[in-house]
């Protein structure tokens, strides 16, 4: 038996034992699954750091598109192929980074939702 199914399977039996506990129904335990809500006093100063958070790495990932298609052309312009090279990455890894902060935005709006 692997170790992820043990964990799993201990889980849901101690949660299957806590006091007040509704009875499993034939598909699985009846796990209470409440809506996110943040601490008391915290909501407004953690969608505040959220905020600069996330218009720092939008920031960020411009600014690394940017140098790298600076170094891409200055690569290019004095043939000077090791610039080329690490603008070329530089922006792949602008267009990355903005695929995955795209991503993940999404997919934590779906789930908080």
């Amino acid at each position: 038996m692997s170790i992820i199914v043990t964990v799993t399977t201990t889980a849901v039996d101690v949660l299957q034992a806590l006091p007040g506990a509704e009875s499993p129904s034939p598909g699985g335990a009846n796990v209470p699954n409440p809506a996110p809500q943040a601490p008391e006093g915290a909501s407004g100063s953690a969608s505040t750091l959220m905020g600069i958070i996330k218009w720092g790495v939008l920031f960020a990932i411009i600014a690394v598109g940017f140098l790298g298609a600076g170094a891409l052309g200055a690569g290019h312009i004095t043939n000077h192929q090791r610039s080329s090279q690490v603008g070329v990455r530089m922006l792949g890894g602008a267009v990355g980074a903005a695929f995955v902060y795209a991503f993940i935005y999404a997919f934590l709006v779906g789930v908080a939702t």
